[in-house]
């Protein structure tokens, strides 16, 4: 039947999002027995990104199709689209809806038992036609599940975990248990020298312990699925401060574990918008967990660790609130994503080329106090000439030198970026 065909395609999508680390959703929109799109799903819970497969394929198909064809489409879908996205098929005019697994069933994967929700009562409610037809193929749909997050892990595994999960949380929510230990997992700690610590989190992020003599510093502390704290004082036993070079997700989605992070407030927005995102709050509560508040840091700020000094330099453009950290006892420069190989500018957040070159010819006084750079997306320290070479390239780009600038591809979007060597470095940027 037509109706499996589509659906075993919508899996495969789901599966080819999820070795790519997203969740494992995909969609399709067929006209007439042909595919018009097909999408995946891109959210990125860090960033608040929404990214559900049928609200990016509603996002392709708003402006390429007529509304003749769209009422007489079918749109696919691998889950039973949740109440936002069934808004934004329904905005399009679409009338046909067929779902691989059920809403019922996949929630034996999440940390809520299914609450019914009478989607077509919902549609009648706001005058709106729309069929939904399902679940088709649904046994092999639960195992397209197995793909989560970009590693394999079988299905039975999957359900058994969040069965625990659920368990904890009933226990917590009685009052049996103030607080459940949460089981995450490990970065891999990387010397950079006997008292400075490179953390990798799963190649998604890296973060930074450097001991003195009276305190020990955290620079940022990823993306909030391992317990930096944990991971720190498993290196030294001096207090800890938690410091954040900017306000995204995958650098300050683990400051639960602290009671108080430095950022410049600049960022506070950014910061706020992942804390208070939907994910995110599910987890607080899940866990019993909170977000401790921030304190200030501006240019100049000295964090004095006892032998070491941190010496904050104020950095926007990647983001309006980023800074950079000076240790010049060791000569290193902890440079979040203000200085990095792949420069991301085209974030709606960022500001322009211009500001990053100011910011960057600011710190040219003290480019002879470090050899080295230790950015937030390494596992290997890179060597002072990253900030010589990315200082030359922003200057090539501010030119117009843009003939062989590329596409790039980033969380479901596409921008332009100007590649600079040495390496396959990028600035990512926002088109005029």
């Amino acid at each position: 039947m037509d109706n499996e065909k589509y659906t075993k395609r919508c899996y495969e999508l789901a599966i080819q999002a999820g070795k790519k680390g997203y969740d494992t959703f995909g969609a399709l929109l067929v006209h007439d027995g042909e595919i018009l799109e097909e999408a995946e799903n891109t959210a990125d819970w860090n960033r608040g990104i929404f990214g559900h497969a049928e609200f990016n394929l509603v996002h392709k198909c708003a402006n390429r199709y007529s509304d003749h064809v769209l009422k007489e489409s079918t749109l696919y879908t691998s889950c039973a689209p949740c109440e936002r996205c069934l808004c934004a098929i329904a905005s399009l005019g679409i009338e046909n809806v067929v779902f691989g697994v059920s809403y019922e069933e996949f929630s034996q994967l999440t940390p809520d038992d299914a609450v019914p929700v009478d989607r077509e009562g919902l549609l009648k409610k706001l005058g709106i036609r729309m069929k939904l037809t399902g679940p088709v193929l649904e046994d092999e749909g639960m195992h397209v599940f197995e793909w989560w997050g970009g590693e394999y892990r079988p299905l039975e595994e999957l359900i058994t975990e969040m069965a625990e999960v659920r368990k904890t949380r009933e226990h917590m929510e009685s009052g049996d248990v103030k607080k459940a230990r949460i089981q995450l997992r490990k970065p891999n700690v990387i010397p950079i020298n006997d008292h400075v610590w490179l953390l990798d989190d799963n190649h998604e992020a890296s973060c930074y312990i450097i001991a003195g003599t009276k305190q020990a510093a955290v620079i940022d502390t990823s993306v909030g699925l391992c317990n930096i704290r944990e991971a720190a004082e498993s290196l030294t036993s001096l207090p800890l401060i938690c410091i954040n070079t900017h306000g995204h997700g995958d650098h300050m989605g683990g400051n639960w574990s602290f009671d108080k992070a430095y950022m410049n407030l600049a960022d506070l927005p950014l910061a706020e918008e992942c804390i208070n995102s939907p994910e995110v709050q599910e987890a607080m509560k899940q866990f019993g967990i909170s977000y401790p508040p921030f304190e200030h840091v501006e240019d100049g700020h000295i964090f004095d660790l006892g032998d070491i000094e941190l010496e904050v330099i104020y950095l926007p453009g990647h983001t309006a609130g980023e800074i950079v950290l000076l240790d010049r006892r060791d000569r290193i420069l902890f440079s979040g994503d203000g200085i990095v190989q792949h420069l991301w500018l085209q974030l709606d957040e960022s500001l322009p080329v211009r500001t990053q070159i100011q910011s960057m010819e600011r710190m040219l006084p003290l480019r002879n106090t470090f050899d080295t750079v230790l950015n937030g997306h390494i596992q290997t320290p890179y060597g002072a000439e990253l900030f010589d070479t990315l200082l030359e390239a922003l200057k090539d780009l501010e030119a117009g030198n843009t003939a062989g600038d590329i596409d790039y591809e980033w969380l479901g979007n596409v921008s332009k970026a100007h590649p600079y060597q040495p390496e396959d470095r990028r600035i990512v940027y926002k088109e005029k």
